[in-house]
């Protein structure tokens, strides 16, 4: 116990904190605390960052001085590298190749590809998406698809591996029969790299040492705000982004385990549609024989609180504001391998990767005849509910008069009411591995 409040005054001294801190990750040390004896006190702090909860210890991440405040107690740990240039130069692309390499890939499939800059990171790089479509140029009424990799800089292979497939999906696009149906009703969106200053220095920050993945607002903190204020850029191109599209389903990627990450991070509560998510998420694992196969996480999944709690985390946000399933997928187990394990991860991850995406399919939408704003009440009416007993799946808004909602198979009510058009009532099913021609949407023309 004294050991414990000497390392509570010596962070309450050193660390200065604030109500909407950023969490700052200049120093990252593995703590050797099999029995977790100082978890607890590290996560009571909220300038320290917790990371890869396991049995032999855990990451701990902080601003400068966080290695002498765990010496000043004899903490047990491990420094971990940042930054290290030799580390750095070893085959990985710079970001700025990166960008070129997605730029010749959407010139030789620019009739299904385009590329979208969202705005730039802290030190000028373009945050890059490559828009996936039949027409590419139009805004579509079909189901919209994320994927997000490259948050962390030091967590670098999953990178490479959605550039490869991106590639691979403009080449199957006309001898792939799922793929060139995939493409057709869907707009799949993919950013390789949210972070590319900290991929360029192999660090967990961006270039001002922000963690990207707890810096998003966060519906059980202070911080329940969804605002951009005070946010690092790149955390705000996102979110400004994102306010503009309509996504249903999505996942971001990251390395140091091997399993699918599902909401929340951030309280141990069940998400809306928790079968539904869990039932996502081993689909991915199945097909990824260290995933499924993982002797530490029962069927390649785990849900987030349960691992170890993330406070500001991309996927609550996604999926509390905005409605968008969103997991996290831990896709290699060490953050910076050897640039030759790329192919191999691409192989094991390829057909998941595919059949996740046309998991946003199962589901059902709304267009109407005007690009009005509102609210959707869903109710699910299966006949194996009693009569006149309805499930209540949530409110959920939706603008320029386009909604679309990943949801289990069944009988749906939507309730929808419009800003000053009125209030509408219809009827949707939900069917498993349909891909309807754009999309499962119910026309609405409004009074």
């Amino acid at each position: 116990m004294k050991k414990i409040r000497l390392l509570i005054i010596a962070i309450a001294i050193v660390v200065s904190s604030s109500l909407f801190a950023r969490a700052i990750v200049k120093e990252g040390h593995f703590i050797h605390d099999a029995n977790k004896q100082y978890l607890k006190m590290f996560y009571a702090n909220p300038d320290l960052t917790i990371d890869l909860v396991s049995s032999d210890g855990y990451e701990v991440y902080g601003p400068d001085g966080l290695g002498q405040w765990l010496d000043q107690i004899k903490v047990n740990y491990t420094k971990l590298e940042q930054g290290n240039e030799k580390n750095i130069k070893s085959g990985y692309p710079s970001p700025e190749k990166i960008n070129e390499e997605l730029q010749r890939i959407v010139n030789k499939y620019s009739h299904i590809m385009k590329i979208v800059k969202i705005g730039k990171s802290v030190n000028g790089r373009d945050l890059v998406f490559v828009k996936i479509s039949d027409n590419p140029e139009i805004d579509e009424v079909e189901p919209e698809f994320k994927y997000i990799g490259n948050m962390h800089g030091d967590e670098i292979t999953n990178r490479d591996v959605l550039v490869k497939f991106i590639e691979w999906l403009g080449e199957s696009y006309a001898t792939n029969t799922q793929v060139g149906e995939l493409i057709d009703n869907t707009e799949i969106w993919i950013m390789p790299s949210m972070n590319p200053d900290g991929a360029a220095r192999r660090r967990r920050g961006n270039a001002k040492w922000i963690d990207l993945n707890r810096d998003f607002p966060d519906f059980t903190t202070n911080d329940n705000e969804n605002t951009v204020q005070g946010r690092a850029i790149e955390t705000q191109a996102v979110m400004n982004f994102q306010k503009e599209r309509r996504f249903a389903l999505s996942a971001n990627f990251h390395g140091g385990a091997v399993v699918v990450n599902y909401p929340w991070d951030t309280t141990s509560a069940r998400p809306p549609l928790h079968e539904l998510i869990t039932e996502i998420s081993s689909e991915y694992a199945n097909l990824v024989d260290e995933m499924v196969n993982s002797s530490r996480f029962p069927g390649g999944i785990v849900n987030g609180y349960d691992w170890y709690t993330i406070n500001g985390g991309m996927q609550d946000w996604s999926f509390y504001w905005h409605g968008d399933l969103q997991t996290t997928i831990e896709m290699h187990g060490i953050k910076w391998p050897s640039y030759s394990a790329v192919e191999k991860f691409y192989e094991d991850h390829r057909e998941s990767l595919l059949k996740y995406i046309r998991r946003v399919h199962h589901g059902a939408g709304l267009k109407l005849s005007e690009p009005v704003s509102g609210n959707v009440k869903i109710f699910k009416i299966d006949a194996g509910l009693k009569k006149n007993e309805k499930e209540d799946i949530g409110r959920f808004s939706f603008n320029k008069g386009e909604f679309f909602k990943v949801l289990e198979s069944g009988n749906y009510e939507f309730m929808i009411s419009t800003k000053n058009r009125g209030n509408y009532h219809v009827e949707l099913s939900v069917e498993p591995n349909s891909i309807f021609p754009n999309g499962n949407y119910k026309y609405i023309e409004l009074k």
